[in-house]
C-alpha cells in the first residue's frame, strides 16, 4: 500500500507504571479488651480496642452494640508510629443500663478497605472462661495419670 507523501504513520502506546508504595501493607492486630468485673460494680463501662503493628497509618475504629452502630462515648486515640509500625486505641464508654441491658459488644476496624471486627457476649464471658479452667484442670488430670 502506498502512503502519501505527507502522512505520518503514529503509533500511539499506553503504559501503565505501578510504583510500590515505600512499606509494605500490614493489618492491625486487634484485641478487644472487656472491663474487669471490679469495673462493673457502679458507675459507667469501658471497652477497649487497641490496634498495633500495622502500616500504613490510617486505621479506623466503629463501635456496635447488638449490631447497632454507636458513636455516643467513643474516645479515638491519633495513631502513633514507632519503627515504621503504628498503633491507636478507641475507648466506648457505656452507662452500667445500657452495659446490663446489651448483649453483644463490636470493634470493627477498616484498614484501608480491609475490614476485621472483634465481638463478644457479656451473658457468657463468665461461662467460657469457667469452660476453658474446666479444660485446663481436666487435662493436667489426664496428664497425671499417664505419668
Amino acid at each position: 500500500m502506498l502512503l502519501p507523501f505527507n502522512f505520518q504513520l503514529l503509533i500511539y502506546r499506553c503504559v501503565s507504571v505501578i510504583f510500590p508504595s515505600a512499606g509494605s501493607m500490614v493489618r492491625p492486630s486487634v484485641s478487644l479488651l472487656q472491663p474487669s468485673s471490679e469495673k462493673l460494680s457502679g458507675g459507667p463501662v469501658t471497652l477497649a480496642c487497641l490496634l498495633t503493628g500495622y502500616s500504613p497509618q490510617g486505621a479506623e475504629v466503629r463501635w456496635e452494640v447488638d449490631g447497632t452502630e454507636v458513636t455516643e462515648g467513643v474516645l479515638n486515640s491519633l495513631e502513633e508510629e514507632k519503627s515504621s509500625r503504628y498503633s491507636s486505641s478507641s475507648t466506648l464508654m457505656l452507662s452500667q443500663e445500657n452495659w446490663m441491658n446489651a448483649e453483644v459488644f463490636s470493634c470493627r476496624v477498616n484498614h484501608h478497605d480491609y475490614w476485621q471486627s472483634k465481638s463478644f457476649r457479656e451473658n457468657r464471658c463468665e461461662d467460657r472462661n469457667k469452660s476453658f479452667i474446666y479444660q485446663q484442670k481436666s487435662m493436667r488430670e489426664k496428664a497425671a495419670h499417664h505419668v
